[in-house]
């Protein structure tokens, strides 16, 4: 008696009752059936010797592939085409997904077609027997990446933090202060350019820095009181060489302190790139 009710070598099924225009009360039409079938693995074990006694220690290091075989039939008009289908796939040679309900195979998701071999019965072109013997295949195990020595870490520092200086060579830095000279603290100042637009801030010092920008032309404004509508115009040259921006010198609103009939007015000058800094000051 058959016992295998499901099995599957990629897309061709080795267990199929079809009937006439598959109406269960006609004739069969075609049958694929598995009279037989077997399965043997082994599990590799290493016997160590414990010195001066006659005992020893066994390690377990997993059982092998399985390997396992099937006999089984295809009948009915397709089974020539059916026949050199499975042919095929043995002539290629290839890792095939495979399937089954078969208790000892059903973890067995790929296989290889290891032999093949047909019979066609009593000379009937619509009736052929198989023996076909799988090998489960499993995915080779990737070699874990040995840890870096310390040599190799300490350079992997050494290069990261090479690579973070050469990324920030290209910079624009200021200065925020207010009307008595003191650091505007927490200050936004905008960098604009046609890479991007990006924000930073002001230290406690009032000193505030953009790294990693391209070379190009770049516009800074500064959102702290004083410094409304004030804009500087910086350029970082290819060569590395800065412009120092013009100097604005335009009215806005302040305290009562400052200065000038219409307010407090912002003068900024700023320079980028290198180790040259760059300020916006209140007088």
């Amino acid at each position: 008696m058959n016992m295998v009710k499901s099995a599957k070598l990629d897309d061709l099924d080795l267990v199929l009752v079809r009937h006439v225009d598959d109406e269960p009360s006609k004739p069969i039409e075609q049958l694929r059936t598995i009279l037989s079938a077997w399965t043997g693995t082994r599990r590799s074990i290493v016997e160590h010797k414990v010195p001066g006694k006659e005992a020893s220690v066994l390690q377990d290091l997993g059982r092998h592939s399985l390997r396992f075989g099937f006999l089984g039939e295809f009948m009915g008009p397709e089974a020539k085409t059916v026949t050199e289908t499975l042919w095929q796939k043995f002539h290629k040679g290839k890792v095939v997904p495979f399937s089954s309900d078969m208790v000892a195979l059903v973890d067995v998701t790929k296989v290889v077609i290891e032999r093949l071999n047909f019979e066609e019965l009593a000379g009937d072109a619509t009736r052929f027997r198989y023996q076909l013997i799988l090998r489960e295949y499993k995915e080779p195990t990737k070699a874990e990446k040995p840890a870096p020595s310390q040599s190799q870490k300490a350079k992997q520092e050494t290069e990261d933090e090479a690579d973070d200086a050469a990324a920030s060579v290209n910079y624009i830095t200021g200065k925020v202060v207010d009307q008595n000279g003191g650091p505007v603290e927490d200050a936004k100042v905008m960098v604009k350019g046609d890479d991007g637009e990006f924000e930073t801030q002001t230290d406690e010092n009032g000193v505030y820095r953009q790294d990693n920008l391209e070379p190009g032309t770049y516009k800074v404004t500064v959102d702290a009181p004083g410094y409304e509508d004030q804009e500087e115009e910086v350029e970082i040259k290819s060569s590395g060489e800065t412009e120092e921006g013009e100097e604005t010198e335009e009215a806005g609103e302040g305290s009562e302190e400052s200065e000038g009939p219409e307010g407090t007015r912002a003068q900024g000058e700023t320079e980028a790139g290198g180790e040259q800094d760059s300020a916006f000051e209140e007088e």
